[in-house]
């Protein structure tokens, strides 16, 4: 099944995925297509995390992608294990920080409410 997920700007598209697949989403450069596996129970969750990618591969200018690398270069703290794993992980992980708890305490998450309200993204 494909749809369109926030805004109508990015294509989701959901499958069904073996359920000792530990990788059941991604974001696909080169389609620029958002994969979830539907019968994982953290599909929102999921979902919310590949756009952010999403976002930062099709949206974001080179100058915000060098401050957001700026920043987390100054600020090595990070929001989950996961986010430590790249840069790519960790802005898509802080967004959605942000997006569920709604407190700002650091430059990242400054930077963060920032592009969201650039690209108006409300929560």
């Amino acid at each position: 099944m494909i749809s369109w997920f926030l805004f109508g700007v990015a294509q989701v598209v959901y499958i069904q995925c073996n359920v000792n697949n530990p990788w059941g989403w991604k974001y696909d450069q080169q389609t620029r297509q958002i994969t979830i596996c539907e019968n994982f129970a953290q599909g929102d969750y999921v979902a919310k995390h590949e756009f952010w990618h999403w976002l930062r591969f099709e949206r974001m200018s080179w100058y915000e992608k060098n401050k957001f690398k700026r920043i987390t270069e100054k600020e090595t703290d990070c929001v989950t294990a996961y986010a430590c794993t790249s840069l790519e992980e960790n802005f898509a992980e802080n967004v959605r920080a942000v997006m569920m708890k709604g407190k700002v305490d650091t430059d990242k998450k400054k930077f963060i409410r920032w592009l969201l309200r650039k690209y108006e993204v409300y929560y």
